[in-house]
């Protein structure tokens, strides 16, 4: 397998597996995006740091990636049920298959950041999801 498929197809399956079941998400976007049809995630990949196991053609990926939650425009009546919950699912969906259909050993959150998001110049409530997931390539 290709250095860009090792890559690219856990951010694929990330998104298929939200698109499928999180009913409460208008849109799931991986590529370049415009905030609409609330909610919405936006799947970004993040610095990457590669290890080399020692005499063997294998790379250990440490691929990383934010989910950025939209969910309203306005402020919520109530951050845990508006925000949280909705949030908290992407987390489920995503441990409920922790290999991504087995593009990745393990993917787990390593952060959660609930709150104000400014994007193009626009305030929107949602948060972040911070994932990580170990990937194998071999060469």
């Amino acid at each position: 397998m290709s250095f860009y498929n090792s890559f690219r197809n856990p951010f694929v399956q990330v998104k298929n597996i939200l698109e499928q079941n999180v009913s409460s998400l208008e849109k799931v976007v991986l590529e370049k995006f415009k905030v609409a049809d609330l909610p919405m995630a936006i799947i970004q990949p993040q610095p990457t740091p590669i290890e080399k196991i020692t005499n063997e053609n294998f790379l250990i990926l440490r691929l990383r990636f934010k989910v950025w939650v939209f969910i309203r425009e306005t402020e919520p009546e109530n951050v845990f049920e508006e925000l949280v919950q909705p949030m908290a699912q992407i987390i489920d969906v995503i441990l409920d298959n922790p290999t991504l259909n087995g593009t990745v050993k393990e993917v787990y959150p390593v952060n959660f950041a609930v709150g104000e998001i400014e994007a193009m110049n626009r305030l929107y409530y949602g948060g972040t999801i911070l994932f990580e997931a170990l990937a194998v390539h071999s060469y």
